[in-house]
């Protein structure tokens, strides 16, 4: 049973788990990031199936677009901000229909559920995705376990470098109730990490249910 767990889980979360080790400070979520930084962009291929995930910019962050192919390369990639609405959904469209109307997972929390419902009047192959505080663990340790065991290819970092540090920079940190949060450092971003932390999650079989009894506290 607890090697199963160990299967399922990142070793930082298991270490703290069934290890029993007192994690404290902060630290790293994700390892072998160079590691994994070894990919290149690539076009649309006919016959492969891909992954899109889509995380919007709120204020002044961006709105990210990232997909994966069956092979779990990521191929493509956009990233923007401070664009009209309709513009944003046009843009996403024409990207995922490039890919095969690659299905695409997006943030569909509060402000991001009408713009979830505009993908789909669009014609995208959009499916929702509701942060809570559970579902964000769970979208952060598979992206954690699969960078860990090395089952990302990601853009070689001078491809796409605003990734590689936000995957290097973002950390947890334990709360006063001794609970593990994870976020990009004050003055940072996050966009390109959940974006493909979203891809992600689809890649795995085990992933086909979403959280939402969870309050939102992200």
């Amino acid at each position: 049973m607890i090697e199963k767990e160990r299967e399922r889980i990142p070793e930082r979360v298991f270490r703290q788990e069934f290890g029993g080790e007192f994690v404290e400070g902060a630290g790293q979520v994700f390892r072998n990031v160079r590691e994994c930084a070894t990919g290149e962009w690539q076009g649309p291929q006919r016959g492969v199936y891909y992954y899109a995930g889509l995380d919007l910019a709120r204020t002044e962050d961006y709105t990210v677009l990232v997909i994966i192919n069956e092979d779990r390369h990521v191929v493509g990639a956009d990233r923007f901000h401070r664009l009209d609405w309709n513009l944003q959904v046009n843009r996403i469209r024409t990207a995922t229909e490039a890919f095969d109307d690659a299905v695409i997972l997006v943030d569909s929390t509060g402000a991001g559920e009408p713009i979830y419902e505009s993908l789909l009047r669009a014609g995208c192959s959009a499916k929702p995705y509701k942060f809570t505080v559970k579902s964000k663990a769970a979208l952060i340790d598979n992206l954690s376990l699969m960078l860990e065991r090395r089952e990302l290819v990601l853009p070689r970092a001078e491809l796409w470098p605003e990734l590689i540090d936000e995957l290097e920079a973002f950390q947890y940190s334990i709360t006063d109730s001794g609970n593990a949060r994870t976020s990009a450092p004050g003055g940072m971003h996050d966009d390109c990490v959940i974006a493909l932390a979203l891809a992600a999650w689809q890649m795995a079989d085990s992933n086909r249910h979403f959280y939402s009894d969870d309050p939102l506290e992200l």
